[in-house]
């Protein structure tokens, strides 16, 4: 089951609102590239590789030009995802 963690919804939410300023059906599209995320690392969370500090997982979503790259851990069952962030943000 995929959970969020706290920093990850904000994640969600910030970048979420930046593709609604592109317009709804861009938001819309956005959003649905996430839940089909969401799914591949719920059916798989094993395929992906281990971030650089190998503390989590990283899964990359294409999103147009854009690439936007989703963190998480495993727990058990549950996949967290900790964080999300466009490909050209500072990760601080």
């Amino acid at each position: 089951m995929i959970r969020y963690a706290p920093e990850a919804r904000a994640d969600v939410l910030r970048l979420h609102a930046f593709q609604k300023k592109r317009g709804a059906e861009v938001a819309k599209r956005w959003r649905e590239l996430l839940r089909s995320t969401e799914h591949k690392i719920a059916a798989r969370p094993q395929m992906f590789p281990p971030s650089a500090d190998g503390e989590a997982r990283k899964c990359v979503m294409r999103f147009g030009r854009s690439v936007y790259v989703v963190y998480y851990v495993i727990d058990g069952d549950d996949q967290i995802i900790v964080r999300l962030w466009h490909g050209r943000e500072s990760r601080a």
